[in-house]
């Protein structure tokens, strides 16, 4: 209700990734949307009232016109919600709702609830006397359809608080899914090992597995089947039963297997680290995936019976090439995930399942349909990875590669003995001086890629021969600029989430504070044209919040003395990316700069530090529908305006852009580009993951995962690798992974 932690834990937990695309605006919503929940769950608790914390400014009430209409609705005197939060229904069942009814009037009342198809046609309805104060909860049995596929099945409730009318309550948008019993994959055989053998059809030994044919089997290890409890119900202890080496022989063989959900999976001497962290809702990293097949966002949510869809999760990965396909959000934001697909070897594959499927009677219809997607997946073609040559003199640049655990060999040349065994060819700044151009023609052509950190343009142009005619018609520009997701469809960004792009300092206090840290790009791409001349928008029009229009000299200009934003409306003739150009000037020194937010449409694209008298322009790239926009520069209010010290915006100009085709712009401001050079991929990279050691770990799983989806080979991780149990101090504070204040964490790499 009061959320005064000012990072994006809390909206991560309602809206996942989505929370970093406006830190005020998903603030907001979730005050708003845990203040509703909240504030029913205490009337029907017999508190009924406002929240005390809306007397100081800090509740919903303070939030918008839009909150306190929506406060409005959850406080009438007498109302009805559904306590059911999942819309997935079996074909066929008796679907069971719960309603809370609530009178917090001076006067009894006879209420009368109602459920209806969306046709007006009556299901069920009952009537319930309440007297003042009172609440009850009632109960109503839908007949739900038989269907073969999954089918719509919308109902709405209303309800007559006494006044001898209905009024309409949310609909309830039921899908009903067929009940479809688990099956092997086309040509594959699928053996479940569960040692308690409570898995239908399940082994309580894999000791043949050594006989297995690794191109036509997915082996199933059944819930809880390599970890046992410790006597605290917290912790687990590897089985020492399993056979682990047998298990990891199969997959580096070529095998797949499906891990579902454990309390610990040391016995695979992996690395991976679980924690409990329960959780009712999780968001999706990875648009590509088989597990989202007939499946909506939404329904990796609130799972029945009692809403959670995850118990135990994964630490998200840093090394290893795993893929955080599912993320939930926490007080560590997006920090673990309970569905982890990992790169075994060069073509070998695991997928741990978090998710809660204990038996295929579990009764969310979603949960059944995500384990049949996984097993679908494991028999999709196999990802042929290869080992990455990394050719440059940066040594840091080669020493963090083998940090990711990619399988790297360091040259100083790159000729066709080099690239023979290769599959990834990774190059920093400046290209050596021998590079035999048909060895990276070879490369391409046979699929592989070439990878280009914070490349030299010179290096860059001479190589356009063999990298396509792309390699001239852009210009990497050096810029300290932040980042954003711009293309989440593009298979290159499967398991980055824009948290790994989101570069900041948070404090360890209780409020959380929050500095942004804008240097998250070394250089960004533009096409060496403009296709247009800039064109300036009219700062007179914009509309100000604690700034001011200054009329002081013939062009007017807006000053900030603190926080504060000023939006414009940027009018684009087609949608496409566009360079925008901020004239800006501030009297302090570049360490104190105040930060500029850049929002199109309330959406975050980049940021900035405002620009000194030496550099009085900043040059980005955003992204623009056709159209009005609405344009945001937002003004970080902080230690950066003292002394009386002030920043001038003195022009904002647009100039459309036009890259070279076949060119995919996957970040705003334009930080990661890529395109097909013969049957290979050219991956050019402006991030500043290199140089930025404030951000290491949101760098790591964003190159973990970037070079996870280019095909580059990972060596075994082990457990050497993964957690260990540190001595502390009983209080101690921290951001990383989870904590708590018992006196042993778990402690990760850099965590």
């Amino acid at each position: 209700m009061w959320d005064p932690q000012n990072d994006f834990s809390d909206s991560s937990i309602f809206y996942g990734d989505s929370a970093f695309l406006n830190q005020n605006k998903y603030k907001s919503l979730t005050q708003m949307t845990a203040f509703r929940e909240q504030t029913l769950a205490y009337r029907f608790d017999g508190l009924s009232g406002m929240c005390p914390w809306t007397i100081f400014g800090f509740g919903a009430t303070k939030l918008s016109d839009d909150s306190y209409k929506n406060q409005q609705e959850f406080y009438k005197p007498v109302v009805a919600y559904c306590r059911d939060l999942s819309p997935r229904c079996y074909s066929g069942e008796h679907r069971v709702l719960t309603y809370n009814l609530l009178n917090d009037g001076g006067a009894a009342v006879v209420t009368r609830l109602r459920i209806s198809r969306l046709n007006g046609t009556v299901l069920t309805s009952i009537s319930t006397p309440l007297a003042p104060g009172d609440h009850k909860a009632v109960q109503f049995t839908v007949d739900i359809p038989n269907v073969s596929t999954i089918t719509p099945f919308p109902i709405e409730a209303a309800l007559d608080a006494g006044r001898g009318s209905f009024t309409s309550l949310p609909d309830m948008p039921l899908r009903v899914f067929p009940r479809t019993p688990l099956h092997a994959p086309e040509g594959f055989k699928v053996i479940y090992y569960d040692p308690l053998q409570k898995w239908p059809g399940s082994t309580a030994s894999l000791s043949k597995v050594d006989s297995l044919d690794p191109r036509s089997t997915i082996i199933v290890i059944a819930p809880f089947a390599l970890g046992k409890r410790t006597i605290d119900e917290t912790n687990a202890v590897a089985d020492p039963k399993f056979d682990s080496n047998s298990f990891l022989s199969f997959l580096s063989r070529g095998g797949r297997a499906l891990v579902m959900q454990q309390r610990s999976v040391d016995c695979l001497g992996l690395g991976l680290k679980l924690v409990r962290q329960g959780s009712t809702m999780s968001f999706p990293l990875r648009s590509s995936s088989e597990l989202w097949r007939n499946l909506q966002p939404g329904d990796l949510e609130f799972w029945r019976p009692d809403n959670y869809v995850s118990q135990y999760q994964f630490y998200r990965p840093e090394s290893g090439g795993g893929i955080s396909e599912v993320v939930t959000g926490s007080q560590a934001e997006l920090g673990t995930t309970p569905y982890l697909d990992l790169p075994y070897g060069q073509n070998g594959r695991i997928i741990f399942m978090q998710l809660s499927v204990n038996s295929p009677s579990d009764p969310d219809p979603a949960s059944l349909t995500t384990l049949q997607n996984a097993l679908d997946g494991l028999a999709a073609p196999p990802i042929i990875r290869g080992e990455t040559i990394a050719a440059s003199a940066d040594a840091n640049f080669v020493t963090r590669l083998a940090s990711l655990g990619l399988i790297t060999k360091s040259v100083s040349s790159v000729d066709s003995m080099t690239l023979s065994n290769a599959h990834v060819l990774a190059l920093r700044g400046q290209a050596p001086p021998e590079v035999a151009a048909g060895a990276i023609s070879d490369l391409l052509n046979r699929g592989g890629v070439v990878y280009w950190s914070d490349p030299d343009s010179t290096s860059l142009a001479a190589l356009s021969e063999v990298l396509g005619p792309q390699a001239r018609q852009v210009l990497p520009v050096p810029a300290m600029l932040g980042t954003a997701i711009l293309d989440r469809r593009s298979q290159l960004l499967d398991g980055v989430s824009r948290e790994d792009l989101t570069y900041d300092k948070v404090s360890t206090d209780w409020t959380r504070g929050l500095t942004w840290e804008p240097d998250a790009t070394d250089c960004i791409f533009v096409p060496t044209q403009l296709t247009g001349a800039p064109q300036a928008l009219n700062l007179r029009a914009a509309v100000l919040n604690n700034c001011n229009l200054s009329h002081a000299s013939a062009t007017p200009s807006v000053s900030f003395s603190h926080g504060g934003s000023l939006s414009i409306v940027a009018s684009a003739p087609t949608a496409g990316l566009y360079a925008l150009t901020i004239g800006n000037s501030c009297g302090q020194s570049a360490e104190k700069s105040p930060v500029v937010m850049v929002y199109v449409d309330d959406d975050f694209q980049t940021n900035f530090y405002a620009a000194t008298a030496l550099s009085p322009s900043t040059i980005t790239v955003v992204s623009l529908s056709k159209g009005l926009n609405k344009l945001t520069l937002e003004v970080n209010d902080g230690e950066a305006f003292a002394e009386g010290k002030s920043l001038l915006i003195s022009s904002v100009k647009i100039a459309a852009l036009t890259y070279p085709e076949g060119v995919d712009v996957l970040t705003t401001p334009a930080s990661l580009i890529c395109w097909k050079a013969g049957n290979g991929t050219v991956v050019l990279d402006g991030g500043a993951w290199l140089t930025n050691s404030d951000n290491a770990n949101n760098a790591d799983r964003y190159c973990n995962a970037l070079f996870s989806n280019l095909g580059a080979a990972f060596g075994i991780q082990s457990a050497v690798n993964g957690t260990s149990d540190v001595e502390l101090p009983r209080e101690f504070s921290g951001r990383s992974g989870v904590y708590s204040s018992s006196q042993r964490i778990a402690v990760t790499p850099r965590g």
